[in-house]
């Protein structure tokens, strides 16, 4: 009778946690909250919707060697300087830009009317709006930059943007250009002789995507081929340079083109998308494999 009385007692005390267990977790959980918000916000369904896309993917070509050099001689802060000051040349980038926009040519034309004038200004205000990232991720060493198109209210606005968004990407590789060559004596200290190795490579496509919205998450992620082919076309931008998607803007690449500023061509064996050939434009510095190449013909 005895053994029977203590077997109950042992499983009456073994149904569950102690309310001192309970509380544990849960302040546990509270505290781990903070830090795990993003993780636990993507289990949630999000909201998706359709959007038009411009993105943009670009990567340092040569950082995991010098990670790897730097390291192994225990010079971890060097890298933490080259990195404090490249990720900011993405925003002065932005600015420079938009400063370019409020003074170039079309804004300061004398016009006919005043109406006009309103007409033209509103849009540059418009196209200053829009020229401000939807989302921007850093990736380790590369960055993801997404532009939404959707909300131009005129073709022009839409053409305008396209074209400073390609503005941008050339002030980002020229301020990187800068930011490694004629280093004084305490900028080489700070990041090692070893930066002059380093360059950059972008890739730019324009698409329809989708947009995921998680909830507690204050930038949306995005889906979809345009994602998947900007990110493979930055991966043929080498040794640098920007390879676009020719859809990226049609008439603005073209023009480049005949002006001798990079060349046109057609490319496949992208991963992903073997049986397509997509036409880019790439700027003077990428030299592509040749296997990847598609004899010129007419288009």
């Amino acid at each position: 009778m005895a053994k029977r009385t203590t077997k109950r007692r042992n499983r009456k005390e073994s149904r569950g946690p102690t309310e001192r267990q309970v509380q544990k977790v849960a302040s546990d959980f509270t505290e781990r909250a903070a830090y795990l918000g993003p993780f636990v916000a993507s289990a949630f369904a999000p909201t998706i919707s359709h959007r038009e896309v411009v993105v943009c993917f670009s990567d340092i070509r040569g950082f995991t060697k010098y990670c790897h050099e730097l390291q192994r001689r225990a010079l971890d802060t060097r890298i933490q300087h080259f990195l404090t000051t490249y990720f900011g040349i993405y925003l002065e980038a932005l600015v420079r830009t938009i400063h370019d926009l409020r003074h170039s040519p079309i804004s300061n034309t004398d016009r006919s009317t005043p109406a006009e004038e309103r007409y033209v200004h509103a849009w540059l205000d418009e196209v200053a709006k829009l020229l401000l990232p939807t989302s921007y991720k850093n990736l380790g060493d590369g960055v993801m930059i997404v532009w939404e198109l959707d909300k131009a209210s005129h073709r022009i606005v839409e053409g305008l943007t396209t074209r400073y968004i390609l503005e941008y990407v050339q002030e980002v590789a020229e301020l990187f250009h800068h930011m490694l060559t004629g280093l004084s004596q305490a900028e080489t200290d700070a990041y090692s002789e070893l930066v002059s190795k380093l360059r950059l490579g972008f890739g730019l496509a324009r698409g329809h995507t989708l947009r995921l919205d998680f909830p507690g998450k204050s930038l949306p992620d995005y889906s979809g081929a345009v994602v998947n082919l900007a990110a493979r076309l930055m991966n043929y931008a080498r040794p640098q340079g920007i390879v676009a998607q020719l859809d990226f803007s049609r008439s603005l690449l073209e023009m480049k083109s005949s002006d001798k500023e990079g060349r046109i061509l057609t490319i496949r064996e992208i991963k992903g998308m073997e049986r397509e050939e997509i036409r880019v434009w790439s700027s003077e510095e990428v030299v592509f494999p040749q296997g990847i190449m598609v004899p010129s013909r007419r288009h």
